[in-house]
């Protein structure tokens, strides 16, 4: 039979591994949470669901999480606080060697500081992105970037260079058939022409 103070050891072993599992849910509970208030555009409550989903979770969810933190002070024109968030995220990817997350933050990063108009911020991490993601062949990222690209050359008042970028954009959207992308390029490209 066994002794108390072992019973007492596997009673509070179990218990233990019952908690962490507990934990382990409700992150990704809260991470859900906060996705379908994000996509009902309650940015705060979304804010406040994503920030539960960071404790006591697994690194993917975590940076997930402050990812779409970010996102969600984006879309309330707070770039300051989705910078930070974006960085935050960046952390995560970089210490797990998420390439293809890293490449987004990159990129994310860049459109924050072309909303607050600091251009070559915006570009450095634009070319940041693009590195990565031409070195993974993520035509995803790499086309966000060209597009991004695109219209900080506009911006900039360079158009043939714009309309380069807009172009390769393009390309690559029509291939990757994303059709919301396509009509935003066509729309930033009808701009310039």
């Amino acid at each position: 039979m066994l002794s108390k103070k072992i019973l007492s050891s596997l009673c509070i072993i179990v218990i233990s591994l019952f908690f962490n599992l507990y934990a382990q849910d409700s992150c990704h509970y809260y991470a859900a949470q906060g996705l379908k208030e994000y996509k009902k555009s309650h940015f705060k409550a979304a804010i406040l669901a994503f920030k539960k989903g960071t404790k006591n979770c697994d690194s993917k969810v975590v940076a997930k999480c402050y990812n779409d933190i970010a996102n969600a002070y984006s879309y309330l024109n707070l770039p300051d606080s989705a910078a930070y968030y974006y960085f935050k995220a960046l952390s995560v990817w970089e210490n797990i060697k998420d390439s293809s997350n890293i490449a987004k933050c990159f990129k994310n990063i860049g459109t924050v500081y072309q909303e607050i108009g600091d251009t070559a911020k915006s570009m450095y991490y634009c070319n940041k992105a693009e590195r990565i993601a031409s070195a993974i062949n993520d035509t995803d990222v790499m086309a966000d970037c060209f597009n991004n690209k695109g219209i900080l050359y506009d911006q900039a008042g360079l158009f043939m260079k714009s309309f380069e970028y807009y172009q390769k954009a393009i390309k690559l959207y029509l291939t990757l058939n994303k059709t919301d992308r396509l009509i935003a390029t066509y729309n930033n490209l009808a701009r310039i022409t």
